[in-house]
């Protein structure tokens, strides 16, 4: 598995950030977009950081996470018990 990049822990991520990052950790590749959206869906990840209209700066045009609550997730969350597909 790969560890996530290094870099601020306020940095701004995207959901196509979040996926790369998840999945990288996870299985060596990234997940399917599709499948992140579900888990939002679910509450099985965090509610995004920041949203677009926020009124906070920097303005925002799609949800984001920071990088801190995108690696805490990762960490926090419980295996699955499914084999890791060989890179």
């Amino acid at each position: 598995m790969i560890p996530p990049p290094e870099g601020h822990p306020e940095d701004l991520l995207d959901i196509d950030d979040y996926r790369t990052i998840w999945g990288n950790a996870t299985r060596g590749t990234r997940v399917e977009r599709v499948t992140l959206s579900k888990y939002m869906s679910l509450g099985r990840l965090p509610q995004p950081d920041r949203m677009p209209d926020d009124g906070l700066e920097p303005e925002v045009l799609k949800p984001m996470w920071f990088r801190k609550t995108v690696n805490k997730s990762i960490a926090d969350r419980r295996p699955t018990g499914r084999p890791h597909k060989k890179a």
